[in-house]
Order: structure tokens, then C-alpha cells, then sequence
């Protein structure tokens, strides 16, 4: 697990960050104006995507996204928006892809908390997916083989064989203190037996 370097694990090698600029020629909403409509929002991101700028806005109970032209909330990202964005970030070709909108059952390669997203599947030596939001319109994630296997080495270490994230999981916890009384025993038996060792008559 610790040959590879993690950010080749995690994938950065396969992506980059995306060019999108927001534009200077159109009048944007401003920050003042957003919370004036949401006096209740903790956070306001502004950024840009594939179709047009957006704010995220931060509530108490949930994450919205509107429109930095006109403050309406926005649609859910298209599949060419979300493509876009693939080839603005993807460090190989793109030609041989497939795309799949995945709104629930998120696969075990996926934290189900990024849903609603779009899965596009590259066709390459690794079987590169990447998962681009399908509310923001941005690079969520992105999964290889070699991810795949560290994931799997990663749940028989921990013990976790569901969710992967429970590092104090009671099966762990269990088979930790059996372990911590195995070498326990074992240095009281060295113990006893050099303290039971007869001694040499001359």
C-alpha cells in the first residue's frame, strides 16, 4: 500500500485544473445581492463552469447553486456541459468515452454524498472514470485501477468492509486487542521460560 505515491492513487496525474474563466463582458449579480436574497447562507462561492458562472451558496440545511446573471437557480448539468468540463480537465483522449447520469445507488468507487453526478467512463489501460457534478458542473473525483486495488488493500486493513472510512470499527478494535494479547503472552512466556531455565552445574 505504500509503494505507489498516494497522489498517483488518488489520480492527480489524470487530471489538471480547468482553464474556465469567469467572463468580464457580462454583468454579474453581486455577493451583497445574493445574501440579500439568502440572508441565512454561511458561505458564498462564486465560480465558473462549463456554461456559465454560478454561485454556491451554503445554508444550514443544504448547498444551492443559482446563477451569477440572474440569480435563478440553476438546472441540472447537461451531458455536453459535463463533457466539457472532461475535456477541459482529462490528460488523455477523450474519444473513446461513454457517460452515464448516476442519481443514486452510487457505486462502491464513489462517496454516495457527491450524488447527483455524471460518470464518464474512459476507455484506456487503467479504466480512468471521472465523476463531474451534475448540480455544480465541476470535477468532483476521479478513479482508476490502481485506486481500485489500494481501495480494496485499504478495507482488509481496516476491517471495514462496508462503507471503508470506519478506522475504530469494533471488528478492528476486536482483532487489535487480540493481537496486543497475543504478543503479551508470548513475552510471558519467553519470560517463564528463561525464569524455569535450570542452571548449569559445573
Amino acid at each position: 500500500m505504500v509503494i505507489m505515491d498516494i497522489d498517483f492513487i488518488r489520480g492527480k496525474h489524470l487530471t489538471h485544473k480547468a482553464t474556465l474563466t469567469i467572463p468580464t463582458d457580462k454583468t454579474l449579480i453581486s455577493i451583497e445581492e445574493v445574501l440579500r436574497h439568502f440572508p441565512g447562507a454561511t458561505r458564498v462561492n462564486l465560480y465558473p463552469s462549463a456554461n456559465e458562472p454560478r454561485y454556491q451558496v451554503v445554508l444550514a440545511d443544504r448547498v444551492i447553486f443559482i446563477s451569477a446573471y440572474n440569480g435563478q437557480p440553476v438546472q441540472q448539468v447537461t451531458q455536453a456541459e459535463a463533457a466539457l468540463m472532461v475535456n477541459q480537465v482529462f490528460n488523455g483522449s477523450t474519444n473513446a468515452m461513454t457517460a452515464k447520469l448516476v442519481t443514486e445507488n452510487a457505486p462502491s468507487e464513489l462517496n454516495p454524498r457527491l450524488l447527483p453526478v455524471w460518470q464518464f467512463s474512459i476507455n484506456d489501460t487503467v479504466n480512468t472514470r471521472l465523476y463531474i457534478s451534475a448540480t455544480s458542473g465541476m470535477l468532483v473525483t476521479q478513479r482508476h485501477d490502481y485506486w481500485r486495488l489500494f481501495d480494496i488493500m485499504w478495507m482488509l486493513h481496516i476491517m471495514d468492509y462496508e462503507d471503508r472510512e470506519d478506522i475504530h470499527n469494533p471488528l478492528l478494535s476486536l482483532m487489535s486487542l487480540l493481537a496486543l494479547m497475543t504478543v503479551l503472552t508470548g513475552l510471558a512466556l519467553v519470560f517463564v521460560a528463561f525464569a524455569n531455565k535450570p542452571s548449569e552445574r559445573s
